[in-house]
């Protein structure tokens, strides 16, 4: 044997011993791979594929969307929205007027818009000299969005002109569903489409860094902290954790010492909305109201094999009976506090059942600079032994996230959802003499603004009338009310109850 034939039969071999590493579907994509870099119409970078294989790998699992593809170029967005962090002006619960085609906006306090004056009912006319008429709300975002750091210039007309110029007629149940109360203005301008009389001006403001509220009272005092208690019950606190992060187990010890300090008899704990985010942060508040080795959740790996107990911390705890308020937004983090205080009779549940996401997932980085992956690699159980999780393919009547009990089950209409998320807003500013009655303004949206982005509904559906009474913000919101009356009877602390009684 020559020296060629020699080292062709070692290469042979080795070549051989390599494919045999991969599995059939392994040599299968390589193949697929190299044919479409060999045959495609139009030239495909190897890169381009891989990525794509990725992508479409991941969307197959059954835990899609939480195991993703999170490519190069989206992977700060994505670690910056991990870290409730995002660049822009810091406006949010947007919506399009309908007559008027412009902007309804809600500033974040301390934000840059906040630090520009514009405030809660302004309305954007146009962006960068764009009018904002005949945009949707997607597309004004987009326009008002940029690079931190960047100025961007938007024409406002102020509240103070808007409410000025239209008749509010008297709010009552009901009222915003019929078209006899509609709103218009005294005077309005021809060739203006629905725009009112008054005041606009420009204001140029410097993209930055939000950081989006991690923790909130009930509302703010005029120095801009947060007051903790009920304004009509101060003997009853009212916390609002909206996400679990770094910084959150810091501020909700923070707020529990000022409400021990005001000897509060009762808590509202509300978890409405909220995503969740560190499971360890998860352990950390339901240990604040539970005793020391109590379970608060079990995580479990492929075939059901339990990784880890998760157990009740020591620490600093709280005796106060709780109505925790949970949603179909709430999720992950939020479930497992809700479904441990539920299952050790520590708090009573109300509101709707919630989103149904019991995963962990694990932060893949991948190399050559192809971004990362977060891989569902763990789901998390209930005390009771309930998933949280709900897969793909469940139906109504599958065990999974957690729900409150029959009677304390209220789904607000989407009057009163939206309503309560303006009047939250409101709360959220420093009260300020000039500032119009909270029931003109959010009655005023709502009769501008009911037909496009505001009010959820398909196109040409009739709105059921609603309950909400606008002139009395309380009734904005049932699952509040609810809570706030389970407390004041002196039932949110359930810990009386039997082991073997329902949570």
């Amino acid at each position: 044997m020559t020296w060629r034939h020699y080292f062709c039969f070692v290469l042979v071999v080795l070549l051989a011993g390599l494919a045999a590493r991969f599995s059939p579907d392994e040599r299968l994509l390589s193949s697929v791979i190299n044919s479409v870099q060999r045959d495609s119409l139009e030239e495909v970078s190897s890169r381009e594929l891989v990525e794509g294989a990725i992508s479409g790998l991941l969307e197959r699992s059954p835990y899609y969307p939480y195991t993703v593809y999170v490519p190069p170029e989206e992977q700060k967005e994505f670690e910056d929205e991990m870290e409730g962090v995002f660049s822009g002006i810091g406006i949010h619960n947007m919506a399009v007027d309908e007559a008027s085609g412009e902007l309804w906006f809600s500033p974040f306090y301390g934000s840059p818009a906040w630090e520009v004056g514009l405030r809660f009912g302004d309305r954007i006319v146009a962006v960068e000299g764009e009018k904002a008429e005949g945009h949707t709300l997607y597309e004004i975002v987009s326009l008002i969005h940029g690079e931190e750091g960047t100025p961007v210039s938007l024409t406002v007309r102020s509240r103070a002109s808007i409410v000025s110029a239209y008749h509010v007629p008297d709010a009552g149940p009901g009222s915003p569903s019929g078209t006899e109360n509609d709103a218009e203005p005294a005077d309005r301008p021809e060739g203006e489409n629905g725009g009112e009389p008054g005041a606009v001006r420009e204001v140029s403001i410097t993209r930055s860094a939000v950081h989006e509220s991690t923790l909130s009272g009930f509302r703010r005092g005029e120095d801009g902290e947060w007051i903790w208690t009920l304004d009509d019950h101060p003997e009853i606190g009212y916390v609002h954790l909206e996400q679990f992060n770094e910084e959150a187990p810091a501020l909700w010890e923070k707020a529990f010492e000022e409400l021990e300090k005001k000897g509060i008899s009762a808590l509202i704990l509300d978890l409405r909305g909220n995503p969740g985010g560190l499971l360890e942060d998860a352990v950390s508040l339901s240990s604040c109201f539970l005793p020391e080795g109590e379970e608060i959740s079990t995580v479990r790996r492929r075939g059901g094999v339990v990784e880890d107990r998760l157990e009740s911390k020591g620490g600093k705890k709280y005796d106060w009976p709780i109505a925790v308020l949970i949603d179909h937004d709430s999720a992950s983090a939020s479930e497992m506090v809700s479904g441990a205080l539920a299952d050790h009779h520590r708090a009573t549940l109300v509101g709707t059942r919630s989103y149904g996401k019991g995963t962990v997932q694990k932060i893949i980085e991948l190399p050559r600079n192809l971004g990362l992956i977060r891989l569902t690699s763990a789901s998390f159980f209930r005390p009771n032994g309930e998933p949280f999780h709900r897969m793909q393919d469940a139906d109504e009547d599958d065990v999974w996230g957690i729900s409150p009990d029959p009677e304390n089950l209220i789904e607000p209409d989407d009057y009163q959802m939206n309503a309560a998320a303006l009047f939250a807003d409101l709360r959220s500013y420093p009260p300020a003499e000039d500032d119009p009655p909270a029931g003109d303004l959010v009655r005023l949206i709502f009769d501008r603004a009911r037909k496009r982005d505001l009010i959820r509904g398909d196109e040409g559906e009739v709105i059921a009338e609603t309950e909400c009474d606008f002139a009395t913000p309380s009734t904005a919101d049932p699952q509040f009310q609810r809570a706030l009356e389970i407390l004041l009877a002196g039932e949110g602390d359930q810990s009386e109850k039997s082991e073997g009684d329902a949570p």
